[in-house]
């Protein structure tokens, strides 16, 4: 009996190749983080990157410049981190609750940014939520595969930030008085429309193709 052949996965009708990842994922114990602060205090950020992650370039080395940035502010509590053999080799410091992947001040940008769109009156939802958070975790240089914005993230979000996602439908977000004069400028712009274009057949929107749907910047 011949040998089963080997799986080749789905071929491609367009012949093009699959583009290797661009990402670099780089991972830090509180130890390295001491010895890349300690570098950088007698060089710099960038001597202590090109050092410690020769070869990183672009976004990721960015954010790695960020971190050590970062890294240099709190050097106190990573000193007593990497004295301590039980955190000398952990790589993450995170309380419990928080996010796995997304650092603080990501979380913090992420509800000053919900808390903008309220005041614009702008209903921000799960869904939206989750697509900024995902935006969010992409600008840092993160994978898809270490950050999904899952239902789960979503509810520790909400419950770390005290934020109650209650969304509005569109027709509630302004008061009578606020409706009837956006009607009425509204009628008015559809009637002039119409004369000038010489319309005859008119449709409401939802027997036709147009959509919208606000998403993030």
């Amino acid at each position: 009996m011949p040998p089963h052949r080997r799986a080749t996965g789905r071929p491609s009708i367009k012949n093009v190749k699959r583009k290797e990842a661009q990402h670099q994922r780089l991972f830090f114990t509180n130890e390295k983080k001491l010895r890349i602060v300690d570098f950088a205090k007698q060089s710099s950020k960038r001597a202590a990157a090109d050092h410690f992650f020769p070869g990183v370039t672009g976004k990721p080395l960015v954010t790695l410049l960020k971190r050590i940035d970062r890294w240099e502010r709190g050097r106190s509590k990573i000193q007593a981190l990497a004295d301590d053999p039980a955190t000398r080799s952990k790589k993450s410091n995170r309380q419990s609750g928080w996010a796995t992947v997304l650092e603080k001040e990501d979380e913090e940008d992420i509800v000053a940014w919900v808390l903008a769109l309220r005041k614009e009156g702008i209903p921000v939802g799960n869904l939206l939520l989750a697509c900024k958070a995902l935006e969010t975790a992409k600008k840092r240089g993160y994978h898809e595969d270490q950050f999904k914005a899952s239902s789960t993230w979503i509810e520790g979000f909400k419950r770390r930030w005290s934020i109650a996602l209650r969304t509005k439908c569109r027709s509630g977000q302004a008061n009578n008085d606020q409706g009837e004069v956006a009607l009425e400028a509204f009628s008015k712009k559809v009637k002039e429309t119409i004369r000038l274009n010489d319309i005859e057949d008119i449709y409401n929107a939802d027997q036709t193709a147009v959509n919208y749907e606000y998403v993030p910047d």
